[in-house]
């Protein structure tokens, strides 16, 4: 398991879930109510307050499959990949053909540097889904992982022509351009993200990261900005700010 910094805040997060578990109320309908609750805490970046809540979530009903994904994603966050896939193994028991739960187990496989599995599942939501989306973009960080920019590249285009204004498919090939040299290709696909989500503060601040490292600090420091009126609790994006007025002096 990756260790870090955050093992000791996940178990006091763990604990206090167990001791606030509400008793009273029909396990099914605290389950749903506490997934909610903590699905717009993860929404909103808050990844511990997430599973505080989805932990709460899962001790009245074990088996509520949203809160196990939920949980599951939080860890994958933190790149706690052991935690993650332990959950996702649990929503895998309670589904079955669950495309959602599939492309997240691709996923926390890539990160635990396990891409033989994770290419198997993956290819598994592409026969019985061929045009699903999250699939496709997780074959292209499949191929990022193995080193094959091409690849990568063309599974990310491919996700485009499927769906013109999917984030993270312009995000990703805006970044991916950047590290093989290619600005005006980046620049390209930047604007295009920033053009369908302007009032996205993720894409704010990656425009602000892209303009800063090209020293275009007026540029960059106007997305961060624009970041932090759009989400004051965007902690990167004050890090971002600040980093920005310090290198432009």
């Amino acid at each position: 398991m990756k260790r870090s910094n955050t093992g000791y805040r996940i178990l006091l997060v763990f604990v206090g879930a167990l001791l606030f578990v509400p008793l009273a109320a029909p396990a099914q309908e605290n389950a749903l109510r506490l997934h909610d609750r903590a699905r717009t805490a993860l929404d909103a970046n808050d990844v511990f307050r997430a599973i505080e809540l989805f932990s709460l979530s899962l001790a009245a009903n074990p088996a509520y499959v949203p809160s196990l994904i939920g949980i599951a994603e939080s860890f994958y966050r933190l790149d706690e990949y052991d935690e993650a896939y332990r959950y996702v193994t649990d929503a895998r028991r309670y589904t079955r053909n669950n495309a959602a739960v599939l492309n997240l187990q691709g996923r926390i496989l890539i990160g635990l540097g396990r891409p033989d599995e994770a290419g198997r599942v993956l290819a598994e939501v592409l026969r019985f889904e061929p045009n699903n989306i999250d699939a496709r973009i997780g074959t292209a960080e499949l191929a990022l992982a193995e080193g094959r920019s091409s690849d990568a590249l063309s599974a990310y285009r491919e996700v485009v022509r499927f769906a013109p204004h999917n984030r993270k498919a312009l995000l990703s090939l805006a970044l991916v351009h950047d590290s093989l040299g290619d600005r005006d290709a980046a620049e390209r696909y930047l604007l295009l993200a920033i053009e369908y989500h302007r009032e996205d503060p993720t894409v704010r601040v990656l425009a602000g990261e892209y303009y800063a490292s090209r020293a275009l600090f007026a540029e960059a420091e106007r997305h961060a900005r624009t970041a932090i009126a759009l989400d004051d609790a965007r902690t990167d994006a004050y890090l971002l700010l600040a980093e920005i007025v310090y290198r432009r002096g």
